[in-house]
């Protein structure tokens, strides 16, 4: 946030142009081509969830839609239209399609606002010596307010779906049924195009409260004044909107975008707090990503020295908004007394060229510990998970079940017991969109007979932003209690 808008002001200087490019159909094809061939080539069975003719019907009405130029944000969408056959580790990601879209809005406003004042200077500021100060300097000179620039734009409020029904996030009273004239039941039918609905419902329910925020803002374009009508009771509304700012902070507070948190500050990925009057410690571990692992190691190392030195009896893993990453963190398995641990499934890879191989893995990732002198013998582990915690932390969880090393808590994880995942990622070579594809069919059905990764004491995470001691509290006596249910 403290660089973006020193991001916008160089695309104003040196790409303007490009945020608003149109693609021609040749190079529309060859990325969707690019994306197909690469699909094809490496994924494990890319008709695992649609039938051959059902995806490539899907296909050939995503090439028919490139008929014609297009931005880069209307060609995701139109390409992205094929995740509702995939698996989540084989997605083209909407990011880029959000970034665009408020990139442009911003550098608009900056061009009606602000480009009279640099037109005589533009040729005369050396590009590479801007800084977040000389801006603000450069600015300032010109009495040009960078607020008022970036929140003149005013923005719909997000919004979230509850049994198929439109709310404004937060409110589980008033549903909306009409924005601007236009249908909620069609805003939500065309977001629906991007979901698959055989994954699990709350995944779906995630992806799809990001996915009707984008449609609302690009594909029905949808300005103020917003004139909203409400099922009940029967009346109509015009708002103003939200500021870019406002929009933005919801967005990072909204329950399943948490993991925009993990760009703002590195320092905050792996946190801690110890409660030593009820012998409790939690310990938030936001990513398993493979570039942070030092990062883990190095905090997970001071997490278990002082907990050990307290005697703390209750321990709490909060892996609520990981989403996985490339490295597995068993060595935080070595918080509690176990025997040798096992992360047991089955594999099925695609070899390229050489067919696919499928094959049993029994594999020890932790083996006892060796100097367990100062773990309590009656120390407990508890796992936070929810319907976000996915790929590696969703495994995290599952080996915790599998070798009854402790309790999850929460709510069902993302990923299906038979699910997809180690995923390369590789980008289209017209407009750069980034996209990923799934290598491996992990398949833990001989261990976990539910769809997803169940917990042990149902929690609704869904309101929740920090777990107090209080919360804590309540599940261990939930546990001591033997309830299986919180809220």
């Amino acid at each position: 946030m403290k660089t973006f808008f020193l991001l916008i002001f160089f695309a104003l200087l040196g790409s303007a142009a490009a945020q608003t490019k149109l693609y021609d159909p040749k190079e529309l094809k060859e990325d969707a081509d690019y994306y197909f061939s690469t699909l094809y080539r490496t994924h494990p069975d890319p008709y695992y969830f649609c039938s051959a003719v059902k995806f490539n019907q899907l296909k050939n009405k995503i090439y028919s839609e490139l008929n014609k130029p297009l931005s880069k944000t209307d060609f995701i969408l139109t390409m992205a239209q094929i995740n509702s056959c995939l698996d989540t580790h084989s997605t083209i990601p909407l990011d880029d399609a959000f970034v665009e879209i408020i990139t442009k809005s911003v550098i608009d406003k900056i061009k009606e606002v602000a480009f009279s004042f640099l037109r005589d200077s533009i040729d005369n500021i050396p590009f590479q010596d801007f800084s977040i100060d000389s801006l603000n300097e450069f600015l300032k000179e010109r009495n040009i307010d960078k607020d008022s620039v970036i929140n003149s734009k005013v923005f719909f409020p997000l919004v979230e779906t509850r049994d198929d029904r439109l709310f404004f996030w937060g409110d589980s009273t008033h549903n909306i049924i009409v924005i601007n004239g236009i249908s909620t039941k069609m805003i939500l039918s065309e977001a629906r195009k991007y979901i698959n609905r055989k994954l699990n419902p709350e995944t779906n329910l995630s992806l799809i409260n990001a996915i009707i925020n984008l449609i609302i803002l690009e594909k029905y374009n949808v300005n103020p004044p917003f004139r909203i009508k409400f099922a009940k009771p029967n009346r109509e509304e015009i708002i103003k909107g939200i500021t870019l700012m406002e929009w933005l902070n919801e967005f990072n507070e909204f329950p399943y975008f948490t993991l925009a948190k993990l760009y703002e500050n590195n320092e905050t990925l792996y946190t801690y707090e110890i409660y030593p009057k009820n012998s409790i410690a939690i310990f938030h571990i936001q990513t398993f990503g493979g570039e942070h692992r030092e990062k883990f190691l190095k905090q997970l190392e001071e997490f278990k020295k002082e907990v050990n030195k307290q005697d703390i009896k209750y321990i709490f893993y909060d892996l609520t908004i990981n989403g996985g990453g490339h490295h597995f963190g068993p060595e935080s398995v070595d918080i509690i007394k176990h025997d040798t641990v096992y992360l047991k499934r089955t594999e099925t890879t695609r070899i390229p060229c050489a067919g696919v191989k499928k094959e049993r893995i029994n594999r020890a990732i932790s083996f006892s510990n060796r100097d367990d002198s100062n773990i309590p013998n009656d120390r407990i582990l508890f796992i936070l998970q929810s319907a976000i915690t996915a790929s590696n932390a969703d495994y995290f969880c599952r080996v915790i079940a599998e070798n009854k090393l402790g309790v999850l808590v929460g709510e069902p994880t993302c990923e299906l017991t038979k699910t997809f995942s180690v995923s390369n990622g590789y980008t289209m070579p017209n407009t750069s969109i980034y996209f990923h594809v799934a290598t491996v069919l992990v398949d833990f059905s001989d261990y976990f007979k539910s769809l997803t990764t169940p917990p042990d004491i149902y929690w609704n995470l869904r309101n929740v932003k920090e777990f107090t001691e209080q919360d804590l509290i309540n599940i261990i006596n939930a546990y001591k209690n033997k309830k299986t249910c919180i809220n």
